[in-house]
This record gives C-alpha cells, structure tokens and sequence, in this order.
C-alpha cells in the first residue's frame, strides 16, 4: 500500500494542478466539527436523486464490488452544514437524524470522493461523506 506523500507525489506529477483540488483530499478521515443546518433521513432504495443517478443495477449485482452496497449507503442522514455543503452519513437507524441537531456542532470525520470520474456510485449527492468519530474509516476511493 502507498503511503499519503508517495500517493500525493505520484498524483502531482501524472494530475493537472486544476483537478487535484477536486480529485485528492489529503486530509481525508479527518476529525471535523460540522454545524447542522439541517437533516434529511433518506432511504437509498426510494430517493429519487439515488434512483435517478447512473446504472443502478450495475452496482447492485456487481461481482467485481461486493463491498459497494448502493441502497444502503444512500440510506441514513443528508446533513447540510452552515457553509451549505452536504453530507451523506449512512445509516441503518430508524432515525439517523437523531444526533444531528440544527444549530449545534457535531464532531465527525469527513471523506470526500473525486466526482470528476463520472456518475459512478459515490457522487449523486455531491460525494461527501460523515464517518462517526470511532467508526470503521469509509473509503472514498472505493
């Protein structure tokens, strides 16, 4: 596995200076405090952003990715931030917005996905992410 500054290194030789900003975050996983302006509970299997975005069924039924299961990280949390940006926390609770409370920081860790490679599972809702603080890391390169 490479290392961040080896990965970083190869990405500033082989990437234009202009898409780095959008395809690289090197602080990924990182602890961020977010001020709720507001939540969503969302189920991946029924919005119709999710449903409308890409071949579906391409990620549902793939062999080649039994660890991208689409219905269900679309399903949990949409948070909308202060400074308007929006995050995905995926979720089986029956109310994922429990925790997000308007108005009041919440620390999570943010990931953010490279969404110039085309609508390929990770972008329909702006490709970024909420991790909880001790949680499994989620992989937004996956």
């Amino acid at each position: 596995m490479l290392s961040k500054s080896v990965l970083f290194a190869l990405v500033t030789i082989l990437v234009p200076g202009s898409a780095i900003a959008d395809c690289v975050n090197l602080a990924d996983g990182t602890i961020t405090p977010i001020k709720v302006k507001s939540c969503q509970a969302i189920n991946g299997a029924t919005h119709p952003k999710v449903l409308k975005s890409g071949d579906i069924s391409k990620f549902i039924s793939s062999r080649s990715r039994p660890y991208w299961d689409y219905k269900a990280a679309y399903t949990g949390a949409l948070v909308t931030d202060a400074a308007d940006l929006v995050w995905m926390y995926t979720s089986s609770a029956s109310n994922p917005c429990k925790s997000f409370t308007k108005s009041k920081p919440v620390r999570m860790r943010t990931y953010s996905t490279c969404c110039d490679t085309g609508s390929w599972g990770k972008c329909v809702l702006g490709g970024k992410w909420l991790g909880d603080v001790k949680g499994k890391r989620i992989d937004a390169f996956q």
